[in-house]
């Protein structure tokens, strides 16, 4: 039996720490005198841009994470045939396709995601009427977030400001905090502005780092069934296997949290190349699947192990 499970608990950190190195870039990568210049010139394309040349680099962990699975798979599976060597041909035009379909998608799906959460920034920043100068910065704190994560950053520096109760509300608030906060609400010591940017700045990085963690369950999750999916169709051209002596398994993590779309998919069983079903009757190739509703994979625990049936070693 193939079960990835140990390099999905090995890939997992390594992708995460690769979006959060990413995001530190990005924001390094971008001079704030010069995004004020173009935001004051209404180049916002042009701003966008200067801070997307980091982009391509969070495909690099996801690259790894699918070589990782698809040479585990390699290795498994020579030891599953007698023990003997099979190796994932990098060079093969097949491997090629999947490698850059699999970073194209999932850079392709951060620059979406980015562009709408710095849309939002430039938005809120001229409805709020704030200077050039606190535009840029805006802006360039919205770098790692989505669109949504960008407004509730912004919601919460409105709170503070408003001396608003829904400060208190928000579960990645620093709760060392909330003394200061309910002084300021009954009226009395006012919140600094120092201590805003701080609380706001704490706020943010709380953010990225939950949304690291998104990421890197989802990638990881898909990263590694493709890189697998991918040694096997490899074993399947090049004559190594049949396809109909392979089988895949999905499993689920069999507690609560599973969504209940999944949970019927549990022990499912196809060849390669035939998709499973979801509750939702959504067709998904594997765990993670990029081309399937974000419903069906976001923060997804499952996986997927696969059987080999050639006769000669059933039953053994």
């Amino acid at each position: 039996m193939i079960d990835l499970e140990a390099i999905l608990a090995q890939q997992e950190p390594a992708i995460r720490r690769g979006f959060l190195l990413m995001v530190e870039q990005m924001r390094a990568s971008v001079d704030l005198d010069e995004l004020e210049q173009l935001l004051i010139e209404g180049r916002h394309q042009d701003a966008l841009a200067l801070m997307m040349r980091a982009a391509p680099n969070i495909a690099t962990a996801s690259g790894v994470a699918f070589l990782a699975a698809a040479q585990a798979t390699a290795t498994q599976l020579g030891t599953e045939l007698g023990s003997i060597v099979i190796d994932y041909d990098i060079t093969n035009s097949a491997a090629v396709a999947a490698m850059q379909e699999n970073k194209l998608s999932l850079v392709q799906g951060f620059s979406r995601q980015q562009t709408e959460a710095t849309q939002q920034a430039i938005i809120s920043g001229i409805r709020d009427g704030i200077n050039p100068r606190e535009q840029a910065r805006r802006f360039r704190n919205s770098i790692g977030l989505t669109a949504r994560q960008q407004a509730a950053v912004e919601n919460y520096e409105r709170a503070l400001r408003n001396g608003s109760g829904d400060a208190l509300d928000r579960a990645l608030r620093n709760k060392a905090d909330d003394a200061a906060v309910r002084r300021a609400m009954r009226g009395g010591e006012a919140l600094s502005e120092a201590r805003i940017r701080r609380m706001v700045e704490q706020y943010r990085k709380r953010m990225i780092a939950h949304r690291a963690t998104t990421i890197a369950r989802t990638e990881a999750l898909r990263s590694v069934h493709e890189g697998s999916e991918a040694m096997l169709q490899q074993a399947i051209a090049d004559g190594t296997l049949a396809a109909d002596e392979i089988e895949r398994e999905w499993l689920t993590s069999k507690d609560e949290r599973v969504r209940g779309s999944h949970r019927t998919m549990h022990r499912q069983r196809r060849e390669v190349g035939v998709p499973f079903t979801s509750g939702n009757g959504i067709s998904l190739m594997r765990p993670g699947d990029s081309r399937a509703p974000a419903r069906e994979v976001i923060n997804c625990r499952c996986r997927v192990v696969v059987r080999i049936r050639v006769p000669a070693l059933e039953g053994q």
